[in-house]
């Protein structure tokens, strides 16, 4: 298929006896009847409409036949014997070797037939740093014979861009763009610049042996696209045979772009450890009235499990196997403020550990200070690890032997529940991220598991805040 501008090319000097006593007898019979053609309508000047066929225009050349088509504005050879494909180079080259090349003059990349002395200032959204060049877009200058101007012309190459990309994504209302992500268009912001910006993600490492950029170079698939991937598998799930579809790239590569950003998000929030997790004095100022009966209250804790496949080893079996869940899992500890934001999340450990255990090898004793309070569940029985250290543990009231609790234990319990839903709303807020709710296979993505839902805890905490402080 030749488009009207890529005929547009052939207008020039007769071609010369002496270069086409060069070609063959059928490549010069197709070449003649080209230059035979009437080219007036073909030719689309600035100053100047192009006046279209209404019907379709067929001529025969030499045994060849060429049809326009005036919807589709394009020429096309048909061969007597098989249709013939013929590349932009091989039809520029018969113009070389028959003396009809026109002057190809490349300036600055444009969008649509302009002058180019009106329009040199223009920038091409599509190219924001300019750095692609009028060839690699299809985009050529032609000496205009009329007062030596040049005009653009399209020859009609087209590149291969993306179904997705975070310039068409930034067009959607701010609610859509919230449901695809989990965050909205400023955070997304935020959050590149805090990943290290464009100077920084531009040099990352996707291979263990491969060196590092020293210098920015342009792509299609660029910074801000790999974190909007990153963020639709994580809040939608897409899989990464689907991404490789949407944003034109190799499953391959959309693999590694992802692993490599969890990493990375994984250890640049692992740096705000130290920070979210606020100290007592700070809490209680504006402290939610649900929260007011419990002074010193630091953190509130509780236990979140994610399904996994099921192993082929038999001891990772038993380890995995939860008998809350009566499935393999894997086992993570949330805290959270008063406020109602993350202040700790652990790795992910076998699915059989006890809340006790899990509490002391999480971690999490390391943050606490003499005074501090933690409220807990019932299996989370370890006050005296906790009284060792001068902390004291806030969990409803056992039953034990007695057959039935008391007045103030009753009343103690109900409070305790009430504040302590809100670890509860915040797990379910981090699995609203559909990659947490499939079952995890045992391939690539169960090293990484851990980061994955540490990135996802997060990037809640970048969410409206869902405690009303006025509630009691």
């Amino acid at each position: 298929m030749l488009s009207l501008d890529q005929f547009a090319l052939l207008d020039g000097p007769p071609a010369k006896k002496s270069h086409m006593d060069d070609l063959s007898p059928s490549t010069k019979s197709v070449v003649e009847g080209l230059l035979s053609l009437d080219q007036t309508p073909l030719i689309n000047r600035v100053d100047q409409q192009e006046r279209t066929p209404s019907t379709t225009k067929v001529n025969y050349i030499f045994g060849s036949k060429v049809s326009y088509t005036p919807k589709a504005r394009m020429w096309k050879i048909i061969s007597s014997q098989k249709k013939s494909k013929m590349s932009l180079n091989t039809f520029l080259n018969f113009g070389n070797r028959v003396g009809t090349k026109p002057k190809i003059v490349p300036l600055t990349p444009a969008s649509s037939y302009h002058h180019s002395d009106q329009h040199s200032d223009q920038h091409d959204p599509d190219d924001p740093d300019g750095s692609s060049s009028p060839e690699e877009k299809g985009v050529f200058f032609e000496q205009d014979g009329v007062g030596g101007q040049r005009i653009m012309r399209s020859i009609g190459i087209q590149c291969n861009r993306s179904f997705l990309s975070y310039d068409k994504f930034m067009l959607l209302p701010e609610r859509e763009f919230q449901f695809y992500t989990g965050v909205t268009k400023t955070v997304f912001n935020v959050i590149f610049d805090f990943l290290g910006g464009e100077e920084v993600l531009n040099s990352l490492k996707y291979k263990y042996n491969q060196k590092t950029p020293k210098r920015f170079q342009w792509v299609k698939f660029t910074a801000q696209d790999k974190l909007l991937m990153t963020l639709l598998r994580l809040r939608r799930g897409i899989a990464l045979k689907d991404l490789s579809e949407l944003f034109s790239i190799k499953k391959e590569w959309a693999c590694k772009v992802f692993y490599a950003w969890i990493r990375l998000m994984s250890i640049q929030f692992s740096r705000l450890d130290d920070h979210i997790f606020v100290s007592a004095e700070v809490q209680n100022i504006n402290k939610p009235k649900c929260f007011s009966p419990f002074p010193n209250l630091r953190v509130i804790i509780d236990a979140t499990e994610m399904k996994i496949q099921r192993p082929r080893n038999l001891q990772q079996q038993g380890n995995t196997y939860s008998n809350y869940k009566a499935a393999n899992t894997m086992k993570f500890l949330i805290g959270i403020s008063c406020y109602g934001g993350l202040s700790f999340i652990s790795e992910g450990f076998e699915g059989s550990i006890s809340d006790r255990k899990l509490l002391l090898k999480s971690g999490i004793l390391q943050f606490l200070i003499q005074g501090d309070s933690v409220m807990a569940d019932r299996g989370f029985d370890a006050e005296d690890i906790l009284n060792d250290r001068g902390v004291d543990l806030i969990i409803p009231a056992f039953l034990g032997t007695r057959s039935e609790f008391t007045a103030r234990e009753l009343l103690g319990s109900k409070i305790i529940a009430s504040a302590r839903i809100h670890v509860e709303t915040f797990i379910g807020r981090v699995k609203q991220f559909k990659l947490l709710r499939c079952t995890i296979p045992n391939n690539q993505m169960l090293p990484y598991y851990s980061d994955i839902v540490k990135v996802c805890a997060h990037l809640v905490n970048f969410n409206a805040p869902f405690i009303n402080f006025d509630q009691e």
